[in-house]
């Protein structure tokens, strides 16, 4: 009996819409899945369905993916990955602030500033 996760695994990186760069590796994206790739071994991938991609904090830690349908976000680790998605929409994780340094992600629940890059 086969397993979908592992079929998940199993795409190739040329079967990706987006390669970003990122330390120590890459991370891929299409309409259906994310995947995170160090050191040229794929990590883990997450279904990217509902989900569009922004950009890189400046730091290079982060992945920030948007909800389609609505403005929650989403932030892909990039050192450990783990996704964290808002899901409420009354009590979200995250919100886009500004300030004199510029645009960053707050997360209400640890109080860090997840800036975006600068270009």
């Amino acid at each position: 009996m086969s397993n979908p996760a592992i079929k998940q695994i199993s795409h190739s990186p040329n079967s990706f819409d987006k390669k970003i760069e990122i330390p120590n590796g890459h991370l891929l994206v299409n309409d259906n899945l994310i995947a995170l790739v160090l050191q040229e071994t794929m990590i883990r991938t997450w279904p990217a369905s509902g989900w569009t991609f922004l950009e890189l904090d400046q730091n290079k830690k982060y992945a920030i993916f948007e909800a389609d349908d609505s403005w929650l976000l989403a932030l892909l680790n990039l050192q450990n990955g783990e996704w964290t998605a808002d899901e409420d929409f009354m009590f979200p994780v995250f919100s886009l602030e500004e300030d004199h340094d510029g645009e960053y992600i707050y997360n209400h629940e640890t109080t860090e500033r997840i800036y975006l890059s600068v270009e």
